[in-house]
This record gives C-alpha cells, sequence and structure tokens, in this order.
C-alpha cells in the first residue's frame, strides 16, 4: 500500500481476496449557506416527487375504477347476449316449425 496522499484505504471485495484503492477526494470548502440551500433545493425535489407520486396513484386508482366498471359492463353485456342468442335459437326454430305446416301455394 502507498502512503500517496491522493488515495484512500483500500477497499476489500471477494472476502479479502482482491484490494483495491479508491482516489481520495477532495472536499470543496461550503458555507453554511450554500449547505441550506443544498438542502432546501434536495427538499424541494422530494416534495415534487412526492407530487409526482401521488399523482400517479391517482391515475392508477383511476385506472383500477374504470377497468372494473368495464369488467362489470362485459360481464352484463355477455350475458345478454347469451340470453339473446338462446331466444334467437328458439324464434328459429319457432318459425322453421310454422314453416312446415304451411303449404307451399
Amino acid at each position: 500500500m502507498s502512503g500517496s496522499s491522493r488515495t484512500g484505504p483500500l477497499l476489500s471485495c471477494n472476502n479479502e481476496k482482491e484490494s483495491i484503492e479508491t482516489p481520495q477526494r477532495e472536499v470543496p470548502n461550503v458555507t453554511n449557506k450554500e449547505l441550506t440551500e443544498i438542502v432546501k433545493s434536495l427538499a424541494n425535489s422530494v416534495v415534487h416527487h412526492d407530487d409526482q407520486i401521488e399523482a400517479h396513484s391517482r391515475q392508477i386508482d383511476g385506472l383500477i375504477r374504470v377497468t372494473t366498471e368495464l369488467r362489470v359492463s362485459t360481464v352484463e353485456l355477455r350475458q345478454t347476449v347469451e340470453k339473446q342468442s338462446v331466444e334467437i335459437a328458439n324464434l328459429i326454430r319457432e318459425w322453421q316449425g310454422y314453416l312446415r305446416t304451411v303449404r307451399p301455394q
């Protein structure tokens, strides 16, 4: 391990089998005012992100509600089609029976 001021401590990987040196970063001088602005900026970003998540949650809830309504409508339509199919089949049989009784002219 070198004693250079440009590198930090060795990091161990894979159960001490490998070691890599990480460059040591210089910490910039930051004033309290700058730190306060950074924290405010981060807080605003979090609030904005939370607002976006809430908006997406409302959209998802709306889509779930619409999907549920459409599912109910689809079931109702399927039941109506099945009922009408039975009625049409019965009507066809009735007409066929009637037409057999009518003499050709």
